[in-house]
């Protein structure tokens, strides 16, 4: 059998993976110079960054955690976040206090239970509920109110907070164990998927052909035919049909792309010379009207040289939508100085632009209102016998994760090759790893 894979991020290289161990011939399409797809490492400073995911999120149970381990790659665990925690409002909120605040509130904000309370399905009418049920006021109100709508719903889940669907957010599976960064970064797992792949990097996909025996997957270094075809593209790519289909994507796959939105997160990290924070924090919410740059983290030990690692949403703090990347690092350094007072230029700034990069339109997808979690699913379901799509905007369990691009690949794998995959070249498929 002979497969045709196209896209080189997570999904696709684990899906070309598992296809290869069970002998079938894969050619790998990426648009990009580089596999990865929305993961890219970077050198920085002494070490490395993520500009795409950079944490594998509840690893107790994540089949991307057993991979890395099963990989020899070797990881750090920056444990739950919000703690240790410092808040800045106007002024610095005391940093046991803060941690003691935001971890309970993390803990404690349910969007199943909210769903469960309010009519509708708009994820701020669930916000109102949760800090009327528990009573709140004051600086505690103003705070759960703005962690929720500005962290949670701003960055975690990255859309408009008022396009959030309340039911999608629930949809979520949270998980324990805290969070992990890899060794080097995921250029790791991205290397160990990718090793002895037939990857044609610059190849952009502008057709693919699947009404006859076969499949035929058009592109500017020629066309490409076998006997099935692997899609991996971002939902951004496909809800802007760059990539024609021949016959046209089934109604319920169709639909459901264009239900469906893409997240809009983004990151400015900064490298210093010598830090000007505690080195007792490791997370910083920085509260603001607008919500510009609402959430900081300290990567000086992953990077190995004083970091930090800011986190935003274009859509959150004036004019952000409209300013270049350079200027939103500008603004960034502002909010710093806000906070600290007087902060050092930058050794090295680096600004993500998830939404103009053409091979990935966003960052990740979400659940809007009007769309549902089946939207995801039906996306993720088989065409037809010779063309499936994947990727994490078709697990709505862990959307927007490398779990879910991990965990799609895998059954885009099975459904192509007729059979649950056994093995990746990491080592063998555990069955828990294809629930």
């Amino acid at each position: 059998m002979r497969v045709i894979v196209v896209g080189g991020g997570v999904a696709g290289l684990t899906a070309a993976d598992a296809a290869r161990c069970a002998d079938a011939e894969v050619t790998v399409l990426e648009a990009r110079d580089r596999l990865g797809g929305r993961l890219h490492t970077l050198p920085f400073g002494s070490g490395t960054i993520d500009l795409g995911a950079a944490w594998v999120h509840a690893p107790v149970g994540n089949p991307v955690a057993d991979a890395i381990a099963a990989a020899g790659i070797e990881t750090r665990n920056d444990g739950e976040f919000g703690a240790p925690m410092a808040v800045w409002d106007g002024g610095w909120m005391e940093a046991p206090e803060a941690t003691t605040v935001t971890s309970t509130l993390l803990g404690d904000w349910d969007p199943a239970e909210a769903q469960a309370a309010v009519e509708g399905d708009r994820f701020i009418d669930g916000i109102d509920w949760f800090l009327a049920d528990r009573e709140l006021t004051g600086r505690a109100a103003d705070l759960a109110r703005f962690t929720i709508l500005n962290i949670i719903g701003g960055l975690v889940i990255a859309g408009a907070p008022e396009r959030i669907s309340l039911a999608g957010a629930a949809a979520y599976a949270d998980g324990s164990g805290g969070n992990l960064v890899l060794a080097g970064g995921y250029r790791a797992l991205v290397d160990a998927l990718a090793a002895g792949l037939d990857v044609r990097l610059g190849t952009t996909v502008s057709a693919i052909e699947h009404a006859g025996p076969g499949v035929s997957v058009v592109t500017d270094q020629g066309t490409f035919r076998g006997d099935r075809a692997i899609v991996t593209l971002p939902l951004g790519v496909l809800r802007a049909g760059s990539v024609a289909f021949d016959p046209p994507l089934p109604a319920p796959q169709a639909s459901a792309i264009q239900r469906l939105e893409m997240a809009r997160l983004e990151k400015v990290a900064f490298r210093f010379a010598e830090a000007f924070w505690p080195d007792s924090i490791w997370e910083i919410t920085h509260v603001a009207e607008n919500g510009a740059f609402p959430a900081w983290f300290d990567f000086s030990r992953h990077v190995g040289t004083p970091t930090l690692l800011g986190f935003f949403n274009p859509l959150l703090g004036p004019g952000l939508e409209a300013m270049s990347p350079e200027e939103r690092g500008d603004a960034a350094l502002e909010t710093l100085r806000a906070m600290f007072g007087s902060v050092p230029a930058p050794e090295g700034t680096v600004v993500t632009d998830w939404e103009h990069d053409p091979c990935s339109l966003g960052s990740y997808s979400y659940i809007p209102l009007g769309a549902g979690v089946d939207d995801m699913r039906r996306l993720g379901e088989p065409v037809s016998g010779r063309l499936t799509l994947a990727g994490e905007a078709t697990v709505p369990e862990h959307y927007g994760t490398v779990q879910a691009a991990f965990a799609s690949g895998l059954r885009a794998a099975a459904a192509t090759l007729g059979a649950p995959p056994e093995r990746l070249s990491l080592g063998p498929v555990p069955p828990d790893w294809l629930d």
